[in-house]
């Protein structure tokens, strides 16, 4: 990298362009980050709860009326609540996200492409 080059950029850095803000720039991996977090917790709790049902299938099927039906359930409703909570912090992130972009989170609509 030339002289002339290391000048502009940080000619740059020091501008107002917001993107070009090490703040910005930070904030934009920190939402990267807490978006492939939520996604991996997600997908970590429905692999859980499959798993839950596979080993719930196979031990109804040989303790049969010994089986414990409520603590099953409450351990599936547990995972739904993780699901849950990572579907609603997926949706606050998006809204911060657009927010943050300048857009309005209720007026930005996804079109279908064929």
């Amino acid at each position: 990298m030339t002289v002339v080059s290391l000048l502009k950029l940080i000619q740059l850095a020091d501008s107002d362009i917001p993107d070009l803000q090490p703040k910005s720039i930070m904030m934009k991996t920190a939402e990267s980050e807490a978006r492939k977090a939520l996604n991996r917790l997600r997908r970590a709790t429905e692999k859980a709860a499959g798993e839950l049902r596979s080993l719930e299938g196979a031990l109804r099927h040989v303790e049969e009326t010994d089986f414990p039906v409520q603590s099953y359930e409450a351990a599936a409703t547990s995972l739904r609540a993780v699901v849950n909570f990572a579907d609603e912090e997926g949706e606050r992130l998006r809204e911060k996200i657009l927010y943050a972009g300048g857009l309005e989170p209720g007026r930005v609509r996804r079109t279908q492409t064929n």
